[in-house]
C-alpha cells in the first residue's frame, strides 16, 4: 500500500467527513494516490465506455444481429458533451470542486453500477474504476485539486464516465432528421419524462450561464447533477417515441410523454458485475493513520 504523506491532523479531518457513510474494505485496493495537485482538464471526446450496441429492425421493435437489423443506433447526449466538459474544466479552474462535492459523492458511489449496466468488462478495467471512484470521492474532498503537470491516475476513465453519464444518455437510431448535434436535445422530453427534462433543460441552462462567467449557479447545478448521476443506466430505444418520416426518424413531439424508470436502486448482480471494484479512498486515508501513528 501506498504511503500518503499529509498532515495527520488534515488526514483526521477529512476521515470524520467521509465516515458518514459506512467504511467497507473490498478485495482490488487501488496503490495509485489521488492526494496532490493534478491535471484536472477535459480535452477531446472521450470514448464510449460501454459495450456496442445491436443494429435494431426498421420498426425500432427489436435489436439484433443479421440481415433484418439494418437500423445503427447510437447513445446520444441530451446535454452536449461540450458543455459538460466546458463546466468541469471551468470548476477545477475555479478550484471549486469541493463546491461540487454531492456529485463527484453520488457519481464515485454508482460508478460500477454504470459499468456493469453498460457491459464493461470489470475484470479488465476494474482497478481503473478503483481508481476513477477514489479521484471523484478526493475532488470532492479537495485531497485532490487542479493546478499540477501529471495526470491524476484514474483520470482517463473518469472523463470517460462523466461524459458518457448514464441519465444523459438515450439510445437512438443515427438516421435522424432532428439531431441537434452539438446543441441540447430539446426533444428529449418524449424519451425522459416531464420531470427528468426539466431537470436536464434546467442543469443545461444553468450550465450555459455558469460557463459564462455566474458562479452563484454552481450550488444548483451540482444539486440537478446529482439527480442526472443518480440514474444507472441509459434511457432505453422505445419504438413508441420515434416517428419515421421522409426516410429519417425523428422523436415524437406531441401526445403523452411518460418517464422510463430510473432504475437507481437496482443490483446488478449478473455474471459481468463491478460490484467488487468500488472505491476504497476511506481505506487508504485510515491505513495512513494507522501507519503514522
Amino acid at each position: 500500500m501506498v504511503s500518503l504523506k499529509i498532515n495527520k491532523f488534515s488526514l483526521r479531518c477529512v476521515l470524520l467527513i467521509t465516515i458518514s457513510a459506512p467504511l467497507t474494505v473490498f478485495s482490488q485496493p487501488s496503490n495509485n494516490s489521488v492526494f496532490g495537485q493534478f491535471e484536472l482538464n477535459i480535452g477531446s471526446r472521450p470514448a464510449v465506455p460501454y459495450l456496442p450496441l445491436n443494429n435494431y429492425n426498421t420498426s425500432l421493435t427489436d435489436s439484433g444481429t443479421g440481415s433484418q437489423y439494418t437500423v445503427p443506433v447510437s447513445r446520444h447526449h441530451i446535454i452536449p458533451f461540450n458543455v459538460l466538459r466546458a463546466f468541469y474544466n471551468r470548476v477545477s479552474q475555479q478550484n471549486a470542486l469541493t463546491q461540487a462535492r454531492g456529485f463527484f459523492g453520488v457519481f464515485s458511489n454508482n460508478l460500477v453500477y454504470y459499468a456493469s449496466a453498460g457491459g464493461s468488462n470489470c475484470q479488465i478495467m476494474g482497478s481503473d474504476l478503483v481508481d476513477a471512484a477514489n479521484l471523484a470521492e478526493g475532488q470532492g474532498l479537495g485531497i485532490t485539486t487542479g493546478g499540477g503537470s501529471s495526470m491524476a491516475p484514474g483520470f482517463d476513465t473518469f472523463e470517460q464516465f462523466y461524459a458518457w453519464l448514464p441519465g444523459n444518455l438515450f439510445i437512438g437510431p443515427n438516421n435522424r432528421s432532428d439531431d441537434p448535434m452539438d446543441r441540447f436535445e430539446s426533444n428529449a422530453r418524449v424519451v425522459v419524462g416531464d420531470e427528468n427534462f426539466n431537470i436536464l433543460s434546467r442543469t443545461y441552462n444553468n450550465m450555459i450561464r455558469y460557463n459564462n462567467g455566474d458562479n452563484s449557479l454552481l450550488n444548483s447545478i451540482t444539486s440537478d447533477l446529482s439527480r442526472i448521476a443518480n440514474r444507472r443506466t441509459v434511457y432505453s430505444l422505445r419504438a413508441g417515441d420515434w416517428e419515421f418520416v421522409n426516410g429519417r426518424y425523428r422523436l415524437r413531439t406531441t401526445g403523452k410523454f411518460t418517464s422510463q424508470a430510473d432504475d437507481i436502486n437496482k443490483n446488478y448482480s449478473n455474471g459481468n458485475t463491478c460490484e467488487s471494484f468500488r472505491p476504497n479512498l476511506k481505506s487508504l486515508l485510515i491505513h495512513s493513520i494507522i501507519n503514522d501513528d
